[in-house]
């Protein structure tokens, strides 16, 4: 009879408690490290595995926040109302840890705030991330760009 395979598991989990105390918990990824296969080469992440759980905990990160930039800007700053929501897309915002993929809200606008006194969706996550890819990951890609250009 095989011995049982005794190993362990780690599990990364993220609590994301909102500005309105509402905490929501999501599992990010599992790993197992059975014992009988534990090789020098196992011990710890390897660099993908690092990479991958990062790039994981950067999508629940900007799930989260894109969520709490609608829950936030769907009330009207003048008259409070409670603004319809049109639809939700997927968009895409580059980050260092790689392209991460969030549903974004597109809120209709108040005919109080808007000229004419017209509705129109907005995005209200796009003035977050105007260029689709987050501050960081500009200045990155600006330096790139300027070292090559200094290196022709």
């Amino acid at each position: 009879m095989a011995a049982p395979e005794v190993g362990m598991k780690i599990t990364i989990r993220v609590e994301i408690t909102t500005d309105w105390d509402k905490t929501d918990t999501f599992e990010v990824c599992q790993f197992e490290r059975p014992y009988r296969q534990l090789e020098p080469e196992k011990i710890g992440l390897s660099l993908a595995e690092g990479k991958d759980v990062l790039h994981m905990l950067q999508r629940v990160v900007v799930a989260a926040q894109a969520e709490e930039v609608c829950m936030m800007r769907r009330f009207c700053t003048h008259c409070h109302r409670f603004l319809e929501l049109k639809d939700r897309r997927i968009r895409k915002v580059d980050t260092v840890f790689g392209t991460v993929p969030f549903r974004s809200a597109r809120i209709v606008c108040c005919p109080c705030e808007t000229p004419f006194q017209m509705e129109y969706p907005y995005s209200p996550m796009s003035e977050f991330v105007p260029e689709r890819a987050t501050a960081e990951r500009c200045r990155l890609r600006r330096g790139s760009r300027h070292r090559c250009r200094i290196a022709r």
